[in-house]
């Protein structure tokens, strides 16, 4: 358990295997309200199998992976594009993918100061 500076206890994991034994059982025993909760969780659940199978490991896998991603969270902001995460296993120069202009650009609402897609 760690404390955030405004207060906020959480549980943090840095492994895998231990998303898998305490994290996950812990949602699948007391579950999801929202339904769209409950649609990525399963996603969720989805995507560590294929880590433990080693499936991240082949572009293939990665893909397979981005496919799942792309369904989650109603596709909202991601911190890497496929177009980055792709980069690395075909050797592409990250910084070349950077300098790409993205399809569909993100920009903040300047009335509220939410992301929009535009």
């Amino acid at each position: 358990m760690r404390q955030r500076a405004d207060g906020c206890w959480y549980y943090e994991v840095n492994s895998l295997d231990d998303l898998n034994r305490f994290v996950l059982p812990f949602f699948r025993r007391f579950g999801f309200l929202a339904p769209t909760k409950q649609r990525d969780f399963a996603k969720f659940c989805e995507l560590t199998t294929l880590m433990l199978q080693g499936r991240h490991l082949t572009l293939d896998g990665v893909r397979e992976i981005l496919d799942i991603r792309r369904d989650m969270n109603d596709g909202g902001k991601r911190r890497y594009s496929e177009e980055e995460i792709l980069a690395r296993y075909t050797g592409e120069s990250s910084e070349t993918v950077r300098r790409r202009p993205r399809k569909s650009a993100m920009r903040q609402s300047e009335l509220r100061g939410d992301v929009q897609s535009g």
